[in-house]
């Protein structure tokens, strides 16, 4: 098979259907636009269960193409998730040869040190959704050809398996959230460098390697698909291109939009046609988003246009290195982002993917007439970690605000 490009991805359990994204399929890969990566759609197929273990796969079939689109989590609750990772490993047996995996105390490291993984999402949720507890176990497998194909769904239930012979039945029902590090070696077979389940999924997959297991990016991007972002971070139209984001290649904080979806942040202000009155400047003094979850974007529904032209929503954040976004990239960091949505979806937060996608980055003093939208947003000082924005929209040209 010939190799695809690494991906972050998202994969999906139903009873004796199951979602995944598989790159072992003679259909090959869906794409929407030239990306270079591979389109994060679903495939739904029919599994043919094994004789003795009905709960694997023999057989896959009837695999029919979906948008991933779905609900969004609002996860404006607090949340705390126990979480059981399973480091994979394979044994020899008749089917196949032994493959190793990743050192269990590296991975344990990579999620409990101070600057890990739970610190990450504790600090990106701004508290609301944490790890009270990981776990992380080796369990090794016997080696079958199922498993050397990367069927995930097999994978998973074969390493709780050795985890429930090992610690005792009902030891994985006491967590709430499961991961997988696959064994060496799968990496091309797989195609991916994470994949997650999207809600109300509770799995994640990776690859032990720097991209995969050890990647704070690649580990953010497939919880989050388990908490409702099924979509990726999209630039200049092309899939997982905003390195502002985790769901994009970033390894920083989800985007303003994706906070918002989330229910992790609220706006400053959400300005339409008639809470932004034309040719006339608002003031508004954004924080950064890595310092509090109140007030910290703005979200505008552009409803002054023609309806061909109302097709995006923006969002206005100021972003800067610290807390769960102290590894922003420098192209971002102390500068006020944008970043747009479709507005039909991005209104209607239960369906969809609204593409958000980054537009630009402006730093402090500098300005953006954006004719298209009627809008001229002029950036202020930065003092400390927040900045002024002033926003005005107009009816003809720039020169109408005042």
């Amino acid at each position: 098979m010939a190799p695809f490009p690494p991906q972050r991805a998202a994969a999906r359990l139903m009873g004796i259907h199951f979602v995944a994204v598989v790159l072992l399929l003679a259909i090959g890969p869906t794409t929407v636009c030239s990306t270079g990566r591979l389109q994060r759609r679903i495939l739904l197929q029919d599994c043919t269960p094994d004789s003795e273990m009905g709960t694997r796969c023999t057989n896959i079939s009837r695999a029919q193409v979906s948008p991933a689109a779905g609900p969004v989590a609002r996860v404006s609750t607090e949340m705390t998730l126990r979480l059981l990772v399973m480091v994979v490993s394979y044994t020899a047996s008749s089917s196949c040869g032994a493959r190793a995996s990743a050192d269990v105390a590296d991975v344990r490291a990579a999620y409990t040190n101070e600057l890990g993984y739970m610190n990450f999402l504790r600090n990106c949720s701004y508290g609301q959704v944490t790890y009270s507890n990981v776990t992380v176990i080796s369990t090794p497998v016997p080696c079958t050809q199922s498993l050397e194909l990367c069927n995930t769904i097999n994978i998973a239930v074969a390493a709780k398996e050795s985890a429930e012979s090992q610690y005792g039945s009902g030891f994985t029902s006491s967590y709430s959230r499961y991961a997988y590090v696959l064994p060496y070696g799968l990496n091309l077979i797989c195609g991916w460098m994470g994949l997650g389940e999207p809600p109300p999924g509770t799995q994640t997959w990776y690859i032990p390697e720097e991209d995969g297991i050890f990647n704070k990016g690649t580990v953010l991007q497939e919880s989050l698909h388990n908490l409702g972002l099924r979509y990726h971070g999209w630039r200049s139209n092309q899939e997982y291109q905003d390195n502002s984001t985790s769901m994009g290649m970033g390894k920083s904080c989800p985007s303003a939009p994706e906070l918002w979806r989330l229910g992790w942040a609220s706006p400053l202000a959400q300005l339409n046609s008639s809470t932004l009155p034309p040719k006339t400047f608002k003031t508004y003094t954004l924080p950064a988003t890595y310092a509090t979850s109140q007030g910290n974007m703005l979200r505008i529904q552009p409803d002054w246009l023609s309806k061909r032209n109302c097709t995006k929503n923006l969002y206005l954040a100021l972003r800067m290195r610290g807390g769960g976004d102290r590894d922003l990239l420098g192209e971002f960091d102390g500068k006020v982002n944008f970043h747009d949505a479709e507005k039909d979806i991005d209104n209607d937060v239960i369906t969809g993917d609204p593409k958000l996608s980054f537009v630009g980055a402006i730093a402090p003093y500098g300005y953006w007439d954006a004719p298209f939208y009627k809008l001229y947003i002029r950036i202020g000082a930065l003092v400390g970690n927040t900045i002024t924005v002033n926003v005005c929209r107009y009816d003809k040209k720039y020169t109408d605000c005042t």
